[in-house]
């Protein structure tokens, strides 16, 4: 039988290498998925994947060819993504001077751009200027030189509205509303 004395005595006097053998009895056998760990060079002890310096032995650690290879793809990656900017910013550059997509004309106003080959438009920035309140139909399309597309007309009280639209191949328009005959509103939009 060993003596309790004896046995003190063994316990505080434990090899490095039971120390080492008996930590590593309660290390799971599984790796963690979640938290990769890697085997110091030095101490062979287990860290963490990522760790630049040994949490045991206070060793620095070179970068692993995982963490060269990962910084180096980061590179390529980023390197890409300037270039694709790079690419974008003299584009926009390149269209904005060249007026291929400007949206205002010489006065700032907003206006759309014509499609090339398309035909002349129907109406015109100009020719909206020109038209006042009180004209009549005939008139303004004296004036447009092309006849309006009636999209609505009513007859109440004795007031007969009908309303007029002028469309350019663009999208750009203007509309003009007629009460008995004479202009009382007109509007446009984008119109070159």
């Amino acid at each position: 039988m060993i003596s309790t004395r004896s046995w003190r005595g063994c316990s505080s006097r434990r090899s490095a290498a039971a120390r080492v053998f008996s930590r590593r009895l309660h290390q799971p056998l599984t790796p963690n998925l979640f938290n990769p760990m890697k085997t110091c060079p030095f101490c062979a002890e287990q860290i963490q994947d990522a760790a630049i310096v040994c949490k045991h032995c206070g060793r620095e650690l070179g970068a692993t060819s995982a963490s060269r290879s990962q910084s180096s793809g980061e590179t390529k990656n980023s390197s890409g993504l300037v270039k694709a900017l790079l690419f974008l910013v003299i584009f926009g550059v390149i269209m904005w001077t060249s007026g291929l997509f400007s949206v205002a004309d010489q006065s700032g106003r907003a206006v759309l751009p014509q499609s090339f080959g398309a035909p002349p438009p129907v109406v015109t920035a100009a020719e909206f200027a020109m038209i006042q309140d009180g004209m009549t139909y005939q008139q303004v399309v004296g004036i447009i030189g092309a006849p309006g597309d009636q999209l609505s007309a009513s007859s109440i009280a004795g007031y007969r509205t009908v309303m007029y639209s002028w469309t350019n191949s663009n999208g750009s328009n203007m509309n003009a509303m007629f009460q008995n005959g004479k202009l009382i509103q007109k509007a446009q939009f984008g119109l070159p």
